[in-house]
């Protein structure tokens, strides 16, 4: 009986708090015949929130139909016709601009589309800023990311620094894809350029593709013995037997090969 009792006076305890809250009809809630008409207030507070909540929905559904028509499309119509570096250099301000205005839409499911699309636009546009003989901003971003995330004991002076050194270094960074492996070739931030060896033409074999790519390496004027470091990435993976890590070793064998022959 002490069971019960304690039981029905939680639930009397509950429907205070209701009541007190305003959020639901309390007659309702409570035991005995269904409410007449006028035992129920006109309006609760949970209908008025429930009422703004559908109102904001739309107002936001509404909000993200004009940036999809006439913000979003017409940047990607921008980047279509755009054709020199510069272009994107006038873009690349705006978007960022806009990114940051746009950072709450990340938490509204009506929303998020559209912030993709506006990052993926202005990702697109630090890609193509980076031109052989121009800095890659993109390369900058992500090197500055990793090291905030995975080395947050670096501070600014080391990390500046760090990237000072990186001005005289050669990377080449390779990743393969469904029809070729894309070659990327780095002094430091600035592009030297960006190539691709395509399998139709010269097949899958790691041997192959690593004689390819370290030919397009001499013929874009880079110097074997000053390449710093070769990164790959995974793509897929399937393409390559063995996978990119192998093609990356044999273009380390390649360079080998060619370093002994030369002065």
């Amino acid at each position: 009986m002490s069971h019960q009792v304690s039981i029905s006076d939680n639930i009397q305890e509950i429907q205070r708090e209701l009541a007190k809250a305003g959020y639901f009809h309390l007659a309702a809630l409570q035991n005995g015949p269904g409410p007449g008409a006028a035992e129920i207030p006109v309006i609760t507070q949970m209908e008025r929130i429930l009422k703004r909540a559908n109102e904001t929905r739309t107002d936001m559904r509404n909000m993200a139909r004009f940036l999809k028509e006439r913000v979003i499309r017409e940047i990607v119509n921008l980047q279509r016709i755009a054709r020199e570096p510069e272009d994107f250099d006038a873009l690349r301000p705006f978007l960022e601009r806009l990114l940051a205005e746009a950072a709450g839409f990340r938490e509204e499911k009506e929303l998020v589309p559209c912030y993709a699309e506006i990052l993926s636009a202005y990702i697109n546009t630090l890609y193509r800023t980076g031109s052989p003989g121009r800095e890659s901003l993109i390369i900058k971003m992500m090197l500055r990311n990793i090291s905030r995330r995975k080395a947050i004991e670096f501070d600014r002076t080391w990390l500046n620094k760090s990237f000072e050194k990186l001005e005289k270094t050669i990377t080449v960074a390779l990743i393969a894809k469904r029809y070729a492996v894309y070659v990327l070739a780095t002094r430091g931030f600035k592009v030297i350029f960006r190539s691709e060896v395509d399998f139709r033409t010269f097949g899958t074999s790691p041997e192959a593709l690593a004689l390819q790519v370290t030919n397009i390496l001499q013929k874009s004027g880079v110097k074997l013995s000053e390449v710093t470091d070769v990164v790959c990435g995974g793509g897929d993976l399937g393409q390559v037997p063995d996978g990119i890590y192998v093609l990356t070793e044999h273009v380390r064998d390649e360079s080998w090969k060619r370093l002994h022959n030369s002065t």
